[in-house]
């Protein structure tokens, strides 16, 4: 009896949801499309920037040494190069990595201000007028970009660029927009997979990014693409203003002239709520904030391992062109939507320990290969190894939703954001400064401590997960009753 009774009631939620969701929208076929575009657009967008960047900045530095020369042989695979010329590369290298840095803390800096701001403003405002803020950040660092790439400007101004998409929220600030809507328009039953899906859709664009951007850099350089950028940027705003509907409509907002509504952004009260949110109650905020921790871990191996392994496969004894780091790159955003298929097949069957557990043991063997990679092939081969390591990320995006009411998914995913705008900044500074400092010696060494920090990951989860069981149960609970008693 209690199994049809459960069965009875998630039947009867997801018909609820259905009714609720774009009841609006004339094409049914189409009425579940939310923000997965806005993932794919927003990937592409950032893969294709930080790609350039990344080129951009080993292309300006090695001029600046005079071995430009020297480094476009290397690439076709004449690896006779001078110990002076290797040397020259190393350091090239280093400082390449030290920029990286540089413009991650220009990024991180205002963005960390600015998601509080965004995630709060978003439960009483809706989900769009944050979304058009930090797209707005994009378009006006995709026109520096290309202003500095057209005049072969100095390194120094892409800061300026990083700095003002930081001020609109940057990627951190989109991410807490679109899975705040997600949060908004899902059930605890289909949360997990929701997320996945949204994710997929990360992956995707990042596939197409790095494939087409390899052969765009290759092709025609970098501002043909940077062109491309701002129009797609462009038109993802104009999807967020003509056709995304909101997922919640406040009684408070719909009163709201816009002028109040940007002028509530800059208020304390964001900041507020989000105290209260925290202090209400201290013993769900502790697992809250383990899940968190977790999280926080699986973005600086994440965030880490993206900042180096661009100028790790450019340096010797790979020597990649930009198509081969296109392919590279290409073949590991698979990822996405593996661990997503795998996360639909599994959801339900598998408890979410299983699921973080094959999704570290998946990242673990691929960071293991990048460790003792000295060919192209072994590369590939680990890229293929991580082929779940996603999985995790969507299980604890998830459990941190399912954590909180759906009145405080903005409090929540502004939480998660901030941490994750830290956990990048960590990343990087950890990554880069490790590879920076062992370069010459033995390079593998930032991969084989992202071995270790994801060991420690799951150890921490293990003991969240077993602590926040009960609390997931009660909540999924608390939710069938309320759309019942809708219904």
């Amino acid at each position: 009896m209690t199994v049809n009774n459960n069965s009875e009631c998630s039947e009867s939620v997801i018909t609820v949801v259905k009714k609720q969701q774009h009841e609006s929208h004339p094409i049914n076929i189409l009425r579940k499309i939310t923000v997965e575009p806005i993932f794919l657009c927003c990937m592409v967008i950032t893969v294709m920037y930080s790609t350039i960047s990344s080129q951009y900045i080993y292309y300006r530095l090695s001029k600046n040494y005079g071995f430009e020369d020297e480094t476009k042989a290397s690439e076709c695979g004449l690896n006779n190069v001078t110990n002076t010329t290797r040397d020259l590369q190393n350091k090239v290298t280093a400082e390449a990595n030290e920029w990286n840095l540089y413009l991650n803390i220009a990024n991180f800096i205002p963005s960390f201000f600015t998601t509080v701001l965004i995630g709060g403003w978003g439960d009483r405002v809706g989900r769009r007028l944050p979304l058009i803020c930090s797209f707005t950040g994009c378009v006006l660092l995709v026109a520096i970009y290309i202003v500095v790439v057209h005049l072969e400007l100095d390194i120094f101004y892409l800061l300026i660029g990083q700095i003002v998409y930081g001020i609109g929220g940057g990627f951190s600030g989109i991410l807490c927009s679109c899975y705040a809507y997600l949060a908004d328009i899902s059930t605890h039953e289909d949360r997990t997979v929701r997320v996945a899906i949204g994710e997929a859709n990360l992956g995707l664009g990042s596939l197409f990014g790095n494939l087409v951007g390899g052969f765009w850099i290759a092709a025609q350089g970098f501002e043909p693409l940077l062109w491309f950028l701002l129009a797609l940027t462009l038109s993802t705003i104009f999807y967020v203003v003509v056709i995304l509907p909101e997922a919640v409509l406040q009684s408070e907002a719909s009163v709201m002239s816009a002028g109040q509504k940007f002028r509530s952004l800059f208020s304390c009260q964001v900041f507020v709520e989000l105290w209260k949110f925290l202090s209400q109650n201290w013993n769900r905020t502790r697992k809250l904030l383990g899940v968190v921790f977790c999280f926080v871990l699986q973005i600086i191996i994440f965030a880490g391992v993206q900042d180096t392994i661009v100028i790790f496969v450019l340096s010797p004894p790979f020597y990649w062109s930009s198509t081969l780091i296109g392919y590279g790159s290409a073949v590991q955003d698979t990822t996405f939507v593996f661990s997503m298929i795998a996360l639909k097949l599994l959801n339900g069957r598998l408890s979410d320990i299983w699921l973080v557990f094959m999704s570290n043991l998946s990242n673990i063997g691929g960071l293991i290969t990048y460790a003792l990679a000295s060919a192209t092939w072994i590369m590939f081969l680990g890229f293929s190894l991580t082929i779940l390591a996603i999985m995790d990320s969507s299980v604890l995006r998830s459990t941190m939703s399912r954590l909180v009411s759906k009145h405080e998914q903005g409090a929540a995913f502004a939480l998660v954001a901030c941490s994750e705008a830290t956990a990048i900044l960590l990343g990087s500074f950890i990554f880069n400064g490790v590879y920076a400092e062992t370069v010459g010696s033995f390079r593998g060494t930032v991969f084989l401590i992202g071995v270790g920090i994801q060991g420690v990951m799951f150890v921490v989860y293990s003991v969240v997960y077993y602590k926040t069981k009960s609390d997931l149960d009660a909540n999924r609970e608390k939710e069938y009753q309320s759309l019942k008693n809708e219904q």
